[in-house]
């Protein structure tokens, strides 16, 4: 019961990645549900030919692995570093689980966003694969807006989900809106 306590960010990513995995074999066990993205009739899914089978892009698919790993990596540092008493009151990603447990979340989820589309190229999956993106360009677009001007954290979580939600929202009505919205959010985060 001490480790949930002190790690609840591993406990949550963890979780959430059980899920994902349970939802990869319920889903993909038969041939994946729904309509082909379109780059498959262009030949034009992203690095990789797509295959038949189960994984349609195996080293695509399975290089979302890194990112759970990343992911797992940063909860059990949030966790290791309170346990550890090493705290940085005037750092939110350091002083609170809030922060370091969406960062961790976001980042485990880049795997399993990515892993869906890759593996089935669907048009689902390609949605799934972005709005994981989102989450985590998001993270980091929000997270330094609240630093410069002293956002509540109920402000953050706000503008974080409102933001995710209207970024993936092009991308529900044509993959074609994906990539000049991604674009405008990445060079936004990274500006």
């Amino acid at each position: 019961m001490t480790f949930i306590r002190s790690y609840p960010e591993l406990g949550i990513c963890v979780g959430s990645l059980v899920l994902c995995a349970a939802g990869f074999v319920f889903l993909g066990h038969d041939g994946w549900p729904g309509a082909l993205h379109e780059c498959v009739a262009t030949s034009t899914c992203y690095c990789e030919a797509g295959r038949a089978g189960a994984i349609a892009q195996p080293a695509n698919t399975w290089s979302g692995l890194a990112f759970i790993a990343a992911g797992l990596a940063i909860a059990w540092h949030a966790g290791w570093a309170r346990t550890t008493e090493r705290p940085a009151p005037d750092n939110p990603l350091a002083s609170t689980h809030l922060y370091p447990g969406l960062l961790a979340l976001s980042v485990c989820l880049l795997g399993p966003g990515a892993m869906f589309f890759h593996a089935s190229l669907t048009d689902w999956g390609g949605v799934l694969d972005i709005a994981s993106m989102y989450l985590f360009l998001d993270f980091w677009l929000f997270y330094n807006l609240k630093r410069l001007y002293g956002w509540s954290d109920s402000t953050f979580l706000i503008a974080y989900v409102v933001a995710t939600v209207a970024f993936t929202s092009p991308r529900l009505l044509s993959p074609a809106y994906g990539v000049p919205v991604f674009v405008v959010v990445a060079t936004a985060t990274l500006a």
